[in-house]
């Protein structure tokens, strides 16, 4: 190997930086669910593949910054025998110059080689590295050829290069540290490798990715490999580059058009057809299916007579299809005894206890897979957790009007019948068009015609403000999530400028990036008060169901929420943000950052209770 030889002669030691892509945020689903670095190219994880690469390159440590997701990694990823792995959970965003930063404190490698560890194939960088030495550089940075799409960068630094990363905070190599090194005068050198980078951060770019790997692999690019374990009819037409891997089954007048990767034991049924596609291990694409520049996630199904175009399916939207046809078939099934009308709670709750029991448990069975998703969707989004809340906070707002029940005669079925059909045509249509916002509205909608069906429209007309309080439980769009996340970063990022400079601070803003005191402080996404804001809406929703006041009292309690949440996530903010610049180390500066956000909850509430104390004086004096 001549760079080995080269590395021995001159005592140069390398540590590879492998930044794991975010989750997107959920802007892409697949990329929640798995990160992007363990999407397969083609058949292993992408940062095995890398990890291989750089054993090539005498790597003898690498760092996996994880992004909070380590013991997924650790479970993932292949160890070679060569490299030594170490993992770098990020607790708080620290940057790309910040994973150097806290990278140096592991390894006491002389060269780092930083990398995107969402990657389909690693070019080879010896000569890079040998010019980067030989040129004495402080950074080289180096990009993708000129056909390239792609904007990532390798970058090749020195040890020494921590001297201008702070100590703390977020630090970003393009926009922060490239900068401080040209202003040193330091030699930063920019270079065109001849060839591609192949990185990605969601599906759409996945695609490319494995289209361009394909099509510019020599082995692959004017024919079609087929694994010998692979069952393929014979009037399966396949136009090149293809892969197909082991145990997988493809049905009669199938036609498969590259760039396409066919995973292990995946099954194509017949008059299907795929086109520039990826189908990850153990799934299905039932007859008759036509698949166009998509991800099929691992074990999903797509039904019959289905187009997915341009789409990342994953495996539970799939499963659904399934589910519903049968729980549509089970509610044929079921016939639903009406009884003579019914007063009183003793009525509601004595004949119907063993209906209301089988048909709970059907209706969980039914919508079982959009209950799972919201449960996993509210663990890891920290913005909508507290709609977890929601349904027991609904459950306890009806219960405290139990007086009123008794009061209501049970009769609606055709009109409850009615809601869970238009329930059913909005979950389909979701399924169809891999829509989820769709299916989750369609839970709700379900659980409304089924207490129809049992308790009567009246029960329901009069409990109408807890049964829409339940809407509040799902998550909104991601178009929806975009277009208010980003502005509601920006306007907290100028309110804390504002407030900090307030308190006598000098302080300086490039972009969402807050400088006080030479830290660099990064308000990022989960600053933007979004998830205080989805809090305080819920608290005072709740907080109006359960009072006893007048119309205006509660509208005014509801119209205050969005303020109220607004001003706790300034205070915390400017809070934190000043306090970062008197302590040390990421220890206690998460332990501030986490614990100025719990000291919020209490600040709102008593500013809610402040608001209904105010109210009261003023309906006494008038």
């Amino acid at each position: 190997m001549k760079y080995m030889n080269y590395q021995l002669k001159n005592k140069h030691e390398i540590c590879a930086v492998m930044l794991a892509a975010n989750n997107d945020f959920g802007c892409c689903r697949l990329a929640s669910r798995i990160p992007p670095a363990l999407w397969p190219v083609p058949d292993e994880p992408a940062i095995n593949k890398l990890l291989q690469k750089l054993t090539n390159l005498s790597v003898k440590k690498a760092i996996i910054c994880s992004n909070s997701n380590t013991k997924i990694f650790q479970m993932a990823v292949e160890n070679p025998a060569s490299i030594e792995l170490f993992f770098l959970d990020e607790q708080m965003p620290l940057g790309t110059a910040g994973c150097i930063r806290e990278a140096v404190k592991i390894c006491q490698d002389e060269i780092l080689i930083v990398i995107p560890s969402q990657m389909a194939d690693l070019p080879d960088l010896t000569d890079a590295i040998i010019r980067h030495i030989d040129n004495q550089s402080t950074l080289t940075i180096l990009s993708g050829s000129d056909t390239s799409k792609s904007t990532a960068h390798i970058y090749i630094a020195n040890r020494d290069i921590i001297k201008w990363i702070p100590a703390k905070g977020y630090f970003d190599i393009k926009e922060n540290l490239i900068a401080a090194l040209v202003k040193q005068n330091k030699k930063v050198v920019s270079e065109t490798l001849t060839d591609n980078l192949y990185s990605y951060r969601n599906h759409t770019q996945y695609l490319e990715a494995m289209s361009k790997y394909l099509i510019e692999k020599e082995c692959y690019s004017n024919d079609t490999f087929v694994s010998k374990s692979a069952i393929i009819d014979e009037s399966v037409r396949i136009f090149a580059p293809v892969i197909i891997l082991n145990n997988s089954i493809i049905s009669e007048n199938a036609v498969i058009i590259g760039p396409a990767v066919i995973g292990n034991d995946v099954i194509i049924d017949k008059n299907s057809l795929i086109v520039q596609s990826v189908l990850w291990d153990g799934s299905h694409v039932n007859k008759n299916c036509f698949v166009s520049n998509s991800v099929i996630d691992y074990n999903a199904a797509i039904p019959s007579f289905c187009n997915v175009e341009s789409k990342a399916v994953i495996r539970s939207t799939g499963d659904l299809i399934k589910q519903n046809i049968t729980s549509v078939l089970q509610s044929a099934l079921v016939k639903i005894k009406y009884t003579p009308p019914l007063t009183g709670c003793q009525g509601l709750l004595k004949p119907k206890t063993a209906s209301l029991i089988i048909i709970a448990a059907i209706f969980i069975w039914s919508y079982f897979p959009e209950i799972r998703e919201l449960l996993v969707f509210w663990n890891r989004s920290n913005d909508y957790s507290a709609g977890l809340l929601v349904p027991f906070l609904a459950g306890i707002a009806i219960w405290m009007r139990k007086q009123n029940i008794s009061q209501i005669t049970m009769q609606s079925f055709a009109f409850g019948i009615s809601i869970y059909i238009v329930a059913q045509m909005i979950r389909l249509f979701g399924l169809y068009f891999m829509f989820s916002s769709a299916e989750r509205f369609s839970l709700i909608l379900s659980i409304w015609s089924v207490i129809i069906i049992l308790f009567g429209w009246r029960l329901f007309y009069n409990n109408l403000a807890p049964f829409l309080f339940l809407i509040l439980m799902l998550p909104p769009p991601h178009i929806i999530h975009n277009s208010i996340m980003l502005p509601l970063q920006k306007i907290a990022t100028s309110c804390a400028v504002f407030c900090i400079g307030l308190l006598g601070y000098v302080v300086n803003r490039q972009g969402n990036i807050l400088y006080i005191d030479n830290t660099a402080i990064a308000v990022s996404e989960a600053c933007s008060g979004l998830r205080m804001i989805t809090a305080f809406i819920i608290i005072i929703v709740f907080t109006s169901l359960i009072i006893k006041k007048s119309k205006w009292e509660k509208i005014s309690l509801l119209l205050s929420s969005l303020p109220i949440a607004f001003a706790c996530n300034i205070i915390r903010l400017t809070i934190t943000a000043i306090a970062f610049t008197v302590v040390w180390g990421q220890r206690w500066a998460a332990l501030i950052h986490d614990f100025s956000g719990y000291a919020m909850v209490p600040l709102g509430l008593a500013m809610l209770l402040f608001e209904i104390k105010l109210m009261n004086i003023l309906v006494s004096k008038t």
